[in-house]
């Protein structure tokens, strides 16, 4: 395996751990896990699915405020995801 798929398959295993978290009612960890993936992995599709659900696990634990922050960092760092919609 070369390194980026490796890099990716560690990504994708964290991203499946915070997922967990997050079904388990386990906000303040995830936010935890899912903000060190988009710091370990700049770039890539996991950061991007790691600040979505971040943004998401912030607005359920009622802190709008840091998921706004995400919401802005997501929209400065992944212009043109599909998860933006069209604007």
């Amino acid at each position: 395996a070369t390194a980026s798929t490796a890099r990716e398959a560690e990504a994708a295993s964290r991203l499946d751990v915070a997922r967990a978290k997050l079904a388990n009612q386990l906000l303040d960890p995830a936010i935890a896990d899912l903000r060190q993936i988009m710091i370990d992995f700049p770039g890539s599709p996991a950061a991007a699915d790691a600040a979505f659900l971040a943004a998401e696990a912030l607005e359920r634990a009622r802190r709008p405020d840091e998921a706004m922050a995400i919401h802005v960092e997501f929209e400065q760092r992944f212009a043109g995801h599909p998860r933006l919609g069209q604007s």
